[in-house]
């Protein structure tokens, strides 16, 4: 977006709203309205517990976590610190290509949390997962050799070197949100805290650390924004004059609680399986939507063109695709063969224990006890 606005030296000027740090502060504030939706869901289901809901209790993925002690609070701040600098470095990687390069080039974090799953929760391998890390491997190669063969002429110029720097700065902010979703994994089922507690606390920690370190910070280090890296001054009287950066920002707010909030509830309400296919889909929406915008909405002025390099940017995207289920392959067949399970359970609970011990023995068999 473009605003006019006073610059650093008193001269008004027009200038793209390009501001990955704040909107990273955007990100924590949606995020921190989760300790809303937590609150209200809490509220809502404050009921006595029937026999039913007292015996599915036994199970272990459906147990309830344990306090929130101020020390695990605190360990919160570990994946907060992560998730600041992964979501800096993507954005700021984003300023340099289009939306569904972006959207695409993120599937390298399947790579990354692999390597780390291995090295710090001493996971193995089965051959699905070694398959579908190649796989992934093979697309994000693809995406990024479209991007750099990409050649719209109705676009921006943007110099090849900017765009490499782009997509090297996404890969590795997928290093940096590994690590994230590495400390994450053990929160929640090593420590037991609650999905929606680390979210908004994730939150509170990112825009403590963002407004008392980090933007101060960047605002006095030199660069091209009014002066600074990053002029936060700018940033807010950018947002002040324009009514467009108003409703944008606020939908970007709304939609990283959503975002969050039915991320986890598919998650935990439905399977793995639903959630990887919805990650799936976020994607080719973005992509589509772009398009869209291109040559429907605006005709040209946003979005991206349809160009001979779409068609290697659309191999690479089924690839990474074909990776992230195939890597999933073992676990949903699990979680599939557990929900059978459950099934059975919940229809013999009138006179056996068999289903019950069933279920406990498989969930013990796959790491879920």
């Amino acid at each position: 977006s473009t605003q006019s606005t006073w610059g650093a030296e008193g001269v008004r000027t027009v200038h793209n709203f390009e501001k990955p740090w704040f909107q990273t502060g955007i990100m924590f504030v949606g995020m921190t309205l989760c300790l809303i939706l937590r609150a209200f869901a809490r509220m809502i289901k404050s009921k006595p517990p029937t026999a039913l809901t007292e015996t599915t209790n036994l199970l272990p993925h459906n147990s309830e976590p344990q306090p929130n002690s101020q020390k695990n609070l605190f360990l919160i701040s570990v994946p907060a610190i992560f998730d600041m600098i992964a979501t800096a470095l993507m954005f700021s990687g984003l300023v340099f290509t289009t939306v569904s390069v972006y959207q695409m080039l993120r599937g390298a974090q399947l790579v990354f949390c692999t390597l780390f799953s291995i090295v710090f929760l001493h996971r193995s391998l089965d051959k699905y997962n070694k398959i579908g890390v190649v796989l992934c491997l093979v697309g994000i190669i693809l995406v990024g050799m479209a991007s750099l063969l990409s050649e719209d002429p109705t676009a921006i110029v943007v110099p090849k070197w900017k765009q490499g720097l782009g997509m090297v700065l996404i890969v590795l902010s997928q290093i940096v949100q590994a690590a994230q979703m590495v400390v994450e994994e053990f929160l929640l089922q090593n420590v037991k805290m609650e999905p929606l507690v680390i979210c908004g606390m994730e939150g509170v920690y990112g825009m403590v650390l963002l407004g008392l370190i980090f933007m101060p910070f960047i605002q006095m280090l030199p660069g091209t924004d009014a002066g600074s890296l990053e002029n936060t001054i700018d940033s807010f009287t950018m947002v002040s004059r324009s009514s467009p950066l108003i409703f944008l920002e606020c939908m970007n707010i709304l939609s990283i609680m959503t975002y969050n909030y039915f991320g986890l509830s598919v998650t935990m309400e439905l399977s793995a399986v639903h959630r990887v296919i919805l990650e799936t889909m976020r994607t080719l929406f973005a992509w589509l939507i772009d398009l869209m915008l291109f040559y429907w909405f605006t005709h040209g002025w946003l979005g991206e063109a349809w160009t001979s390099a779409s068609y290697v940017q659309l191999v690479g995207f089924m690839v990474l695709v074909s990776g992230t289920l195939v890597y999933n392959y073992t676990l949903l067949m699990h979680e599939t063969e557990w929900k059978e399970i459950e099934s059975d359970m919940h229809k013999s609970l009138g006179g056996s224990a068999g289903a019950t011990n069933q279920a406990l023995s498989f969930a013990s068999s796959y790491g879920r006890t």
